[in-house]
């Protein structure tokens, strides 16, 4: 497995154990989150806050990664795209799940392979709730027909 393959895979092992210090890692300082409907997120600090919220709304999440695409890569930057499976239990004891996709650009810094940008997109999802003013909780990911 490749050094930037670990950085995808770990990043869905600190989200399931709400490891806030160890996810800010994985972050250049001015990464991009886009969770889609406008809602982007920039800065390393801004990330690790969204997640601290996220986080607050479950008592624990399980986020299954695969299909690691490797789309385009040079010695400094790299662009992926990735399947993701997560379940979510609430804070009230039910459940949430979504199926979708995760795009991403890795950077190569001085400290390794880091995310610089991360989208998330969806082919569908249950259980969570819909934000005010979005017609869904996950944008869709595009699809393209031969």
């Amino acid at each position: 497995m490749e050094p930037w393959e670990h950085l995808l895979y770990g990043y869905c092992d600190c989200v399931d154990r709400a490891s806030l210090d160890e996810f800010g890692q994985l972050f250049t300082d001015d990464a991009v989150m886009d969770y889609g409907f406008g809602r982007v997120f920039s800065g390393r600090e801004n990330i690790v806050g969204l997640l601290r919220a996220r986080l607050g709304n479950y008592r624990a999440t399980s986020h299954h990664l695969s299909n690691i695409v490797l789309l385009d890569s040079t010695s400094t930057t790299i662009r992926t795209r990735s399947t993701i499976y997560a379940w979510h239990e609430l804070m009230d004891g039910t459940q949430a799940e979504v199926w979708g996709r995760y795009s991403n650009v890795l950077s190569h810094t001085k400290k390794g392979w880091k995310i610089a940008e991360h989208v998330v997109r969806a082919a569908g999802s249950k259980g969570f709730a819909i934000p005010e003013g979005l017609p869904s909780p996950f944008q869709p990911f595009e699809r393209t027909f031969l």
